[in-house]
């Protein structure tokens, strides 16, 4: 059994107490890598843009998660600045990539799923 998460792999960048730092994020990877920790398959079908760094396809890939469905667009990737200041948390989308439609989930993340 598997699962298969469909949306917007992103490149946050996160500010807390006066520190920046660069992170993959997105609800597809968060769900992902949680079940891939739990023994089940995982798939991501996304969009990233040229821009997207390497290292975070390689992370997911030796994690076990099949990237094969997360195809790159001539669009910038999904990037949000995230701000957290005391107990407040401030979400700006910075850029979104390229949608993604029913024409990306090939009969294989479908019928694999």
């Amino acid at each position: 059994m598997g699962a298969t998460f469909i949306g917007h792999v992103s490149v946050d960048t996160v500010i807390r107490g006066g520190e920046m730092r660069k992170a993959m994020g997105g609800t597809v990877v968060y769900g992902s890598v949680a079940a891939t920790k739990h023994g089940y398959k995982s798939s991501i079908v996304s969009k990233v843009g040229r821009d997207f760094p390497d290292e975070y396809l390689i992370y997911l890939s030796r994690l076990g998660i099949d990237i094969s469905g997360i195809k790159v667009s001539d669009k910038p990737t999904t990037k949000f600045k995230l701000v957290y200041q005391d107990s407040e948390r401030n979400l700006y989308l910075m850029s979104k990539c390229e949608d993604i439609s029913s024409f990306d989930l090939t009969p294989r993340f479908i019928e694999e799923q």
